[in-house]
């Protein structure tokens, strides 16, 4: 005679069973009938001959620029391809102008499909989701207030190098990207969270691993359907791991930025609302307005764009300076030269200005290898016509080709690395400002452009 127990235990164990086998029939009839593909629009890579589309996104995961690139030579316009985020329409940059601030073009729902923004652990980009604040926190308040933490992130910066990367006094063979991850994360969370979290060590883990699990946790949800990822995510060891981390941080974070409130309500109550904010916990506040807001997700999604963006591209200026050691040299005596004119610092804003060879040389390197292949990834809330009648169904997932960066339209021998480019760009009359590393222009998307470029 069975207990009541184990009656209880068999029927959760038929349960789990039924759910779990109708989300394989289902997975099963998604990777052999499921057609996500738009109608009249050209198929880079289209899954014939035998190849699904489970094979196709897992092709364009390591040949994503083989692929645009063909799309870009045979279809002269829009075309879609099998992303690892799904079926994609990309639109050469070309396009940019014309949706970069069309309200149409949402941002979240892109958001939920690329970043897995509503799924649990996913809580940094979930941030993005929170009404805009942390776009316009960003925009209004730490882009304001740079020039400011400027002398904060040079000392940050030399105390992380030492501790990091230290004096050997002969030549060490490093792998960069490690003391890297370390670097950006020691400094970037001086920015964001002040000085006591940028050296806690429990917050530097965090830091460093989140980005890494988050990748990895989407390029292994990505590959089940759209609508049984709110359930599937809590078996999927990458996902468990990405939940744990978030964990973690919110223990970790949640003491501090608890403190960090209270001396941001103390602040506004005896300066009567007229206050500097030197950190983006009180930012986000202020940009709040009194709205509910997650203070530890907007840490995470910060950090996380942070970790990806500025990492990716130290290496690569990094890359290229080993390539080509004759540009040590000029870069060298420009920083000497702007030392001696600022009085041996550079935390003054004119001196970073004068630092023009240094500034084409990261620009150029990011017009030769972007972090991101494409940009302004985007879904309409409505159909949309463009004006060479481009059509654009509700709700499909489209996103901008960083083609620009390769064109010889824009760029003369544009598979050459040359930084003095943007250098000489920048004596042309009516070019003086787009030639700046931090200025964007459709044909250079290195940090996007429109209302969301990030700057």
């Amino acid at each position: 005679m069975e207990t009541t127990g184990s009656t209880t235990f068999n029927t959760a164990s038929y349960i789990i069973t039924a759910v779990l086998t109708a989300c394989m029939l289902f997975y099963a009839y998604w990777l052999t009938k499921h057609n996500e593909l738009y109608d009249g629009i050209q198929v880079v890579r289209p899954t014939k001959d035998g190849h699904s589309p489970r094979e196709a996104k897992k092709a364009y995961g390591g040949s994503a620029l083989s692929i645009l690139a063909d799309g870009k030579r045979t279809a002269q316009g829009a075309f879609q391809v099998y992303t690892e985020a799904g079926v994609m329409i990309i639109l050469p940059s070309k396009y940019f102008t014309e949706i970069k601030s069309d309200a149409r073009f949402g941002t979240d729902e892109a958001s939920k499909k690329t970043f897995l923004a509503e799924i649990p652990g996913f809580d940094g980009f979930h941030a993005l989701l929170n009404h805009n604040m942390l776009q316009d926190m960003i925009r209004t308040k730490l882009t304001q207030s740079l020039g400011t933490m400027t002398s904060e992130i040079v000392e940050e910066t030399a105390l992380a190098a030492e501790s990091i990367l230290g004096f050997p006094s002969e030549w060490t063979e490093v792998r960069p990207i490690e003391p890297i991850y370390r670097l950006v994360a020691r400094v970037s969370s001086r920015v964001f969270a002040g000085t006591r979290l940028c050296r806690d060590s429990a917050w530097l883990e965090i830091a460093v691993s989140y980005t890494v699990l988050a990748f990895d946790a989407a390029r292994a949800l990505r590959f089940w359907p759209e609508r049984i990822r709110p359930l599937v995510h809590w078996f999927v060891p990458e996902c468990c791991r990405l939940r744990k981390a978030v964990q973690i941080a919110r223990s970790v974070l949640g003491p501090e930025i608890g403190n960090m409130k209270q001396q941001w309500e103390q602040a506004k109550e005896i300066q009567s609302g007229k206050r500097t904010s030197k950190n983006t916990i009180s930012m986000m506040l202020d940009v709040a307005k009194g709205r509910p807001v997650d203070l530890i997700e907007a840490q995470l999604g910060l950090t996380a764009a942070a970790m990806h963006t500025t990492t990716d591209m130290t290496v690569e200026v990094l890359y290229q300076l080993c390539t080509h050691p004759e540009f040590f040299e000029p870069m060298r005596e420009e920083i000497e030269r702007v030392l001696r004119e600022s009085g041996g610092s550079l935390t003054k804003k004119t001196a970073l200005y004068e630092l023009k060879f240094m500034d084409s040389f990261l620009k150029e390197t990011q017009r030769l290898k972007p972090t991101s292949l494409t940009s302004a990834q985007r879904v309409p809330s409505e159909d949309v016509t463009l004006s060479d009648g481009t059509f654009l169904p509700k709700g499909c997932h489209v996103a901008i080709f960083n083609d620009g960066c390769w064109d010889p339209q824009f760029f003369e021998n544009p598979e050459r690395f040359d930084p003095y480019r943007f250098l000489n760009m920048r004596k042309v009359p009516g070019r003086e400002n787009s030639s700046q590393f931090v200025t964007t222009t459709p044909e250079h998307l290195g940090f996007g452009h429109g209302i969301h470029a990030t700057k």
